[in-house]
């Protein structure tokens, strides 16, 4: 899989209200739909279990320095937003652990979230989710199992094992 290109020097980013206009609502089969279906479960799973503080699969609009003129759009899985820790946590969602999730949270939200929120308060724990998780999965970066989303930090990226079709 080809690497993001990474998103630097943002003039200005803010959150939809919605969806952009160009995106059509289409069911998906074979492996896309079931990682989509996947993802959905866990986003439910989140907003139930984080209530307010989970925004799931927020748009962004932004511009960058290069191309001024051009409006560019970016859809992280989800964000937990904890404003009495000063945590944003980047979520990204995959049926299996892999090597592409590192590129989008690093080089893509990461940037866009520090530049809507700024530095001044907040950390940005970066997370992936998944179903499957493959310790020999070659990865470009530290990483670190977690019990939870909330339960991140900023000195690794945190992968978080999430089953919600099982009962506890």
């Amino acid at each position: 899989m080809a690497r993001l290109q990474r998103i630097e020097n943002v003039t200005a980013v803010d959150i939809m209200h919605g969806v952009p206009p160009f995106v059509k609502k289409r069911r998906r089969k074979g492996r896309k739909g079931v990682g989509l279906r996947y993802e959905a479960k866990v986003q439910k799973h989140f907003c139930d279990e984080f209530g307010f503080e989970y925004c799931p699969g927020p748009w962004f609009r932004y511009t960058v320095l290069d191309r001024p003129k051009v409006v560019n759009y970016a859809q992280p899985d989800g964000l937990l937003i904890q404003p009495q820790r000063g945590v944003i946590t980047i979520v990204e969602i995959k049926y299996n652990h892999c090597s592409e999730s590192y590129f989008q949270l690093v080089d893509k939200y990461l940037p866009l979230v520090k530049a809507l929120f700024g530095n001044d308060y907040w950390v940005f724990p970066l997370v992936t989710v998944v179903k499957w998780y493959d310790r020999d999965t070659s990865y470009p970066a530290s990483i670190r199992l977690r019990e939870s989303i909330d339960k991140c930090s900023t000195t690794e990226i945190g992968v978080h094992i999430c089953r919600p079709d099982r009962r506890k």
